[in-house]
């Protein structure tokens, strides 16, 4: 089983559902977006593209097979590439077959590391508002 980050959104949004998780793990149809999810979900894309343009020289690691972009992340990361802009991290549990993975919206050369900076529309993240961005977050380090 793969368990993305993103999963924490899916748990927390819109309200809490842990069947939403399992559903959508194994593939079941979900309902068409609204308008409003829409709208906001290209918004997020806009902003996440107006900061990604903040940045003189990144690496887009968006495009290619879930293996190539693992191999490419850690091939960005050996170099010290400045500002890689959505490389995908992951974990195997030892003896399992079940992956944790990360995809940050950007990862940035911090001296001899990287931090992790996520491009969210969300003006607060709390434990009482957007406690899935938190989670996303903690996932990633």
């Amino acid at each position: 089983m793969i368990f993305p980050a993103s999963s924490f959104y899916s748990f927390y949004r819109p309200s809490e559902c842990e069947l939403r998780i399992y559903l959508r793990a194994h593939h079941e149809k979900e309902s068409d977006p609204s308008e409003f999810e829409k709208l906001i979900k290209e918004l997020g894309l806009r902003h996440e593209r107006e900061h990604l343009a903040s940045f003189p020289e990144f690496e887009d690691l968006r495009d290619g097979s879930f293996d190539e972009r693992i191999e490419r992340t850690f091939t960005a990361v050996t170099k010290g590439v400045p500002v890689i802009y959505q490389g995908v991290l992951h974990a195997k549990f030892p003896g399992t077959s079940d992956t944790i993975v990360g995809i940050p919206d950007f990862m940035i050369k911090d001296g001899e590391s990287y931090r992790i900076r996520d491009s969210k529309l969300a003006r607060h993240a709390d434990e009482r508002r957007h406690p899935e961005i938190l989670r996303q977050l903690e996932l990633y380090g």
